[in-house]
């Protein structure tokens, strides 16, 4: 049963958090005042991708908890942003090292060529970029714009999914860093 339960809560946690530095420095003034100057239409390579994040499951009133940390790798993914309408695609793959720790177990496994294809729309309110993605049954996702210029762009998000099938139920929030650098 707990190999079940890791297995599960290795694949919520790459399922759910395949989504997310450019700088590992805070900003500098002049990089706050430029964080939103950019334009997000045009082609987008990500050149890194962090999470980190937490699956609570609960199997037959047992509940168990395991934190993760996922570093992205090997990246050859690309989004492209369009205007009028306001739509995007995605294309290629990244690698993820998956660092899992329960019941003070640590277990780290690697997961390459995760395809990142998908399309749908984004609309952007101030630093808020909502995207809804047509490839997942138009799931609709929030990241914060934390640096869009003429070069970068950085997002971050925090998502929170619950699942449950066959008396198994979890619960994954995942917290992601993904910055792009514009072709």
């Amino acid at each position: 049963m707990k190999k079940l339960l890791f297995t599960l809560a290795i694949a919520l946690a790459t399922l759910t958090s395949c989504e997310s530095d450019l700088v590992s420095a805070p900003p500098s003034d002049s990089e706050e005042i430029l964080a939103l100057t950019g334009n997000l239409v045009g082609s987008w390579k990500m050149v890194s991708l962090n999470y980190t994040g937490t699956t609570v499951t609960t199997v037959q009133g047992t509940t168990t908890s395991a934190d993760f940390v996922g570093q992205g790798s090997d990246y050859s993914y690309v989004m492209e942003f369009y205007g009028s309408p306001n739509s995007y695609s995605s294309t290629g793959t990244y690698d993820i090292e998956l660092t899992t720790t329960t019941s003070g177990q640590t277990f780290v496994s690697n997961v390459d060529d995760l395809n990142g294809a998908s399309n749908g729309t984004w609309v952007q309110s101030g630093n808020t970029l909502t995207f809804t993605n047509a490839s997942n049954n138009n799931e609709v996702s929030d990241s914060t714009i934390e640096i869009l210029t003429g070069t970068a762009l950085k997002l971050t998000s925090t998502i929170v999914k619950n699942t449950s099938q066959q008396g198994v139920s979890a619960e994954t929030t995942t917290s992601t860093i993904t910055v792009f650098e514009k072709l």
